[in-house]
């Protein structure tokens, strides 16, 4: 696969590894995610949508009308929603059919378990108590950061640096807004997290990532 900020057609490479061609891809799969060459998440997105509404199917021909609601939002939760979610951190989209298709699957699955067709999207939410997905991987993006940030999860180290100078951030655990050129790079992991890691209490940066208190405010924060 060939990553380049270059518009238009690129000229295949002609690689070798051992004396083997290598085929040149423009979408390859690592660790369960799809990664494209042009950096778009959208073939990943279609992907675990794809595969989220076959499960859907599942749930519904197995399931449905034989379990009360608050069952099927357990089922939901625990079935279909994590594929919605594994390595969100990573590919949070920035998108707008992108984000929109994915909250089509969570909107149609509460359908199905409260058996309620007509409702508005707004409404479902409210009735189950759930946040949007784009909310849930808000949270999910600063749990992990605030991880890294504490060395519980490996990352090579002078990657996240003190903010310097002036600024709004009271926080002295503010960190450095890296520059970004390009809208990829603008909406990925690092640059859309510190973001909102910056606005942050210094309290809750400092805090224990597992505690209740923690994670009740990043919830109540994101819903």
């Amino acid at each position: 696969m060939l990553i380049s900020r270059k518009k238009g057609p690129r000229q295949p490479l002609s690689l070798s590894l051992g004396g083997d061609a290598l085929e040149q891809v423009e979408v390859f799969k690592y660790l369960g995610v799809l990664i494209s060459s042009s950096l778009n998440w959208s073939p990943h997105v279609n992907a675990v949508c794809t595969k989220a509404r076959k499960l859907l199917g599942l749930l519904y021909r197995r399931f449905y009308g034989l379990m009360d609601p608050s069952c099927l939002i357990e089922l939901y939760k625990t079935l279909i929603r994590p594929h919605l979610e594994y390595a969100a951190p990573v590919w949070s989209p920035h998108l707008a059919r992108d984000i929109a298709n994915l909250e089509k699957i969570q909107k149609f699955a509460l359908r199905i378990c409260l058996n309620s067709w007509d409702t508005d999207y707004c409404n479902l939410l409210e009735h189950t108590g759930l946040p949007t997905l784009e909310s849930r991987r808000k949270y999910l993006k600063v749990v992990t950061l605030h991880k890294i940030y504490h060395g519980q999860f490996y990352f090579p180290p002078g990657f996240l640096t003190p903010h310097r100078g002036r600024s709004n951030y009271s926080s002295p655990f503010s960190i450095n807004h890296p520059f970004a050129k390009t809208n990829a790079y603008y909406f990925s992991f690092f640059p859309s997290t510190i973001g909102i890691w910056n606005k942050l209490p210094s309290w809750c940066h400092s805090s224990d990532s597992s505690s209740s208190v923690f994670r009740n405010y990043l919830t109540s924060l994101f819903t």
